[in-house]
C-alpha cells in the first residue's frame, strides 16, 4: 500500500508541475524505447551511486541531467543539479565517507527488486541502510534508514536526464543527529 500510495504522490507530482516535464522525445521507432534489460542495468547503476560507485555518474548520467528534490532544496522546486559535475558535488556530499554525514550505503529495490518502466521512464522505491560518520550528534555507526521514491526520465541514449525524488528527509536527519527527537534518542 504505501509503494501505491508513493506511485500516486510522485504521478500527482508530475502533473502539477509540467515545467519539469520537458517535450518527450520522438519514441516512435520502439528499438529506442527501454528493454526491461535497460530498466535494470540504469536502475542498478543509480542505486549504485550511492553505494560507493561515484564513477557511474559518467556512465549513467547525461551530461546535461536535472535532479530534482524539494525536500533537499528547502521546498523550492528548482532544481538541486543540472549538470553531472553538479550532482557528483552533491552526492558525495551526503554519501561517501571522506565528505558525507553517513557511509558503508547500501541501496536496494523495496519488494526484492519492483520497479515499473515505460518507453522512456523508470519509477522505483527503494530502501537504504547505512551508518551515521558522526559529523552530527548521532554516534560513529548508528544505523540509518531512508525509503526514497524515485522517477527516473531516459533519453534515447540510456542516459537519466532527469531523475525526481520523494523521501522522508525529516527521519534521516533526525538518525544522523542534525535534528534532535524532542523525545529523546534519534
Amino acid at each position: 500500500m504505501k509503494f501505491l500510495f508513493s506511485l500516486v504522490l510522485v504521478t500527482g507530482l508530475a502533473a502539477a508541475y509540467p515545467s519539469a516535464f520537458p517535450e518527450p522525445e520522438d519514441y516512435s521507432n520502439k528499438k529506442d524505447c527501454l528493454s526491461d534489460a535497460d530498466a535494470k542495468r540504469i536502475t542498478d547503476n543509480w542505486l549504485g551511486i550511492f553505494s560507493g560507485n561515484p564513477g557511474l555518474i559518467n556512465t549513467t548520467l547525461s551530461k546535461d541531467i536535472t535532479v530534482y528534490d524539494s525536500l533537499i532544496n528547502n521546498g523550492n522546486l528548482s532544481a538541486i543539479a543540472t549538470n553531472r559535475q553538479d550532482y557528483y558535488a552533491f552526492v558525495t556530499k551526503f554519501t561517501y565517507p571522506e565528505d558525507g554525514v553517513i557511509k558503508n550505503a547500501k541501496y536496494t529495490l523495496e519488494g526484492g527488486g519492483l520497479m515499473f518502466h515505460t518507453c522512456d521512464k523508470i519509477a522505483m522505491r527503494y530502501i537504504g541502510h547505512a551508518e551515521s560518520t558522526g559529523k552530527f550528534s548521532a554516534p560513529a555507526g548508528a544505523p540509518i534508514t531512508v525509503a526514497v521514491n524515485q522517477l527516473l526520465s531516459v533519453n534515447k541514449k540510456k542516459e537519466i536526464n532527469i531523475a525526481w525524488s520523494e523521501y522522508d528527509l525529516f527521519t534521516m536527519l533526525k538518525q544522523v543527529g542534525v535534528i534532535q527527537n524532542p523525545f529523546g534518542g534519534f
